[in-house]
């Protein structure tokens, strides 16, 4: 609200990506127009999966666990060693388990270098390109939380989050956060559809259950996807790109 209410002295129009934002900035008088997201436009929904299978000799019958550990340093280094632990418990439940990462340029390294040393074999890629067919191929996700969220419902990958903060700043997230989600899919459906698993509650114990639970459940992964689909209808308001919506807006103003 403190930041809705400042940038409202001095903007003439905002346009959001998500369609709960624009009652917060028109509170304090802030013209506000929700355009929708471009990750629709993004093509994370076009991979072809079984031609990622094919490429690692992945089999059909095995089930691809992706994980996501954020697109910073930071990031990374807070989530590195908790999904190493889920991936080693679920493992042990999980016969047919095969893990899967994608590291961006500044994490490529990073992650590369991590993984390599864990007991059970991670598919490692930093090719932009792969990433579409990586989403397609993968039957859950574990993510830290952020626009990957939407990435994953676009591309219809059933998922878990988690997020972890250092100590200070995670006790002001826990007094001034206002929100009841972090996950986007959630915030839009205002219910929880994509298990969440944040702060202190970001442990292996309670995170791989929740992964196990998810991949032996078809109705639950179901489930997942048909509120994805209810998500991104609400996310793509109406037939138009963002990128065109945005534009038309600008237009008129």
């Amino acid at each position: 609200p403190k930041r809705a209410e400042k940038i409202a002295k001095f903007l003439d129009h905002l346009f959001t990506l998500l369609p709960f934002e624009p009652p917060y900035f028109e509170k304090y008088g802030l013209p506000t127009t929700y355009v929708g997201h471009p990750v629709l436009e993004s093509g994370i929904d076009t991979g072809d999966g079984l031609a990622f299978r094919q490429r690692y000799k992945i089999r059909n019958n095995e089930q691809i666990l992706l994980l996501l550990f954020g697109s910073r340093r930071a990031e990374v280094l807070r989530h590195i060693e908790e999904f190493k632990e889920t991936v080693l418990q679920l493992s042990k439940t999980i016969k047919n388990l095969r893990v899967v990462t994608i590291a961006v340029n500044q994490t490529k390294e990073l992650v590369s270098q991590a993984v390599n040393h864990w007991p059970i074999k991670v598919i490692t890629s930093s090719d932009p390109r792969e990433k579409p067919d990586i989403f397609a191929a993968s039957n859950v996700a574990l993510a830290a939380s952020g626009t990957v969220a939407l990435e994953l419902a676009l591309a219809m990958v059933p998922s878990v989050i988690a997020y972890r903060m250092n100590p200070v700043t995670s006790w002001f997230a826990k007094r001034l956060v206002k929100i009841r989600f972090a996950n986007l899919v959630n915030l839009i459906l205002e219910r929880e559809v994509v298990p969440e698993f944040l702060l202190d509650q970001c442990r292996a114990e309670l995170i791989a259950p929740t992964l196990k639970t998810l991949m032996t459940s078809p109705k639950l992964l179901q489930q997942q996807r048909d509120d994805y689909h209810k998500a991104i209808a609400l996310l793509g308001n109406g037939d138009h790109s963002a990128s065109e919506r945005a534009a038309k807006t600008l237009l008129k103003i």
